[in-house]
């Protein structure tokens, strides 16, 4: 994990201010984009204000952006009618804020701004503006963001699908740039976006060619995130369409046999999450069964989780009853828990010997 250090922590609080040092009519400026005050901006251009002024402080924290312009707020307001004066007045349509974390992403541009919004109009000024479709932010993982990537995280089909036809990037790179996976970026979509519209984010990158084996975070492809579904966890993408995008990005040609950063790879996954219809499509596609992981093999792991399924189902079953009707039901719910993950393991067990999987042993 990213951790400043003690001098750049000084440094920042040297820097920062808790409120603007402006001069007034540019706090008004820029206040007035925010706000989508079409009239009070004409009025302070008209004044000699000019159009490019930039923030001068971040109002909660050392590690927010700062340096946005006018128009960066008025496109991630949505303010198309703003938006439109300024790149008439001259605005940079391609002038990016101040960085000042690499851990949440800073460089940004307004077409970066506009992405994180539903208004396809505002991107469509900022694009016909000759607004670069493949700018990158940058962060501690030196995996920048393109302007797609923000669109697909919030669930803006349109707005993806506008960013797709002017040639944005679907790969993991920008020219010699480390670049974040579209199809991982669609699965690291917020909590409110619902499935079916992560379903057909997902499933439009794939017919518009997106690389399969582009890659995110610890240089994984998406296949790690779809086989990792956590089946329990009822905030997780469902297990459901997560095994049918699974299916696509295999059949698109998707590596099931892809090693990570820390050499894990999809069957791992599937295997720590207990999903058997993961673990079936891997090796359906020719996932490696007797690949060795730290903990042994595919069958060495499985055994080992039925054992440890079975203990904790016996341990709650055995345990004091308790009178208390909250703390019972919390009880079953725990038992039932344990029983669909002991269930789901002796299903991944009788795959795996289907398939000829072996122990370390036996190897």
């Amino acid at each position: 994990m990213f951790r400043a250090s003690e001098k750049l922590l000084q440094k920042l609080e040297a820097e920062t201010t808790t409120e603007s040092r402006l001069p007034a009519d540019h706090r008004a400026f820029l206040d007035a984009a925010i706000a989508g005050d079409l009239d009070k901006v004409k009025q302070l251009l008209a004044k000699g204000v000019q159009v490019d002024v930039r923030e001068d402080f971040a109002p909660t924290e050392y590690y927010e952006q700062s340096g946005q312009t006018a128009l960066m707020y008025a496109a991630v307001g949505g303010h198309v009618e703003v938006v439109r004066v300024l790149l008439k007045a001259g605005a940079n349509v391609n002038a990016i804020d101040k960085m000042r974390s690499r851990e949440y992403g800073g460089e940004k541009s307004a077409l970066h701004y506009a992405a994180q919004q539903p208004n396809v109009a505002v991107v469509e000024e900022l694009l016909n503006a000759g607004a670069d479709v493949n700018a990158l932010t940058k962060n501690i993982q030196n995996r920048g963001y393109t302007p797609l990537i923000y669109a697909l995280q919030r669930g803006h089909r349109d707005i993806a699908q506008l960013l797709i036809k002017r040639g944005t990037n679907l790969t993991s790179k920008v020219g010699k740039k480390q670049a974040m996976s579209p199809l991982c970026a669609v699965l690291d979509s917020r909590e409110d976006v619902p499935d079916e519209t992560v379903r057909d984010l997902f499933l439009m990158l794939l017919d518009a060619k997106a690389d399969p084996n582009s890659t995110g975070d610890a240089n994984q492809t998406a296949l790690f995130g779809l086989a990792g579904t956590d089946c329990d966890n009822p905030n997780n993408l469902s297990v459901e369409i997560a095994n049918v995008l699974l299916e696509k990005l295999l059949k698109a040609g998707a590596k099931p046999d892809w090693m990570e950063k820390f050499e894990s790879r999809p069957l791992e996954s599937a295997l720590i999450r207990k999903n058997p219809g993961a673990v079936q499509l891997l090796l359906k596609a020719g996932a490696d069964v007797n690949q060795l992981y730290k903990r042994g093999t595919a069958l060495d792991i499985v055994e080992r989780d039925i054992q440890l399924c079975e203990e904790n189902v016996k341990n709650l079953k055995s345990g004091p009853k308790h009178e208390d009707p909250k703390r019972a039901e919390t009880v079953n719910k725990a038992i039932a828990t344990h029983e669909g993950k002991l269930q789901r393991c002796q299903e991944i067990e009788e795959i795996l010997r289907k398939a000829g999987a072996k122990k370390k042993s036996e190897l």
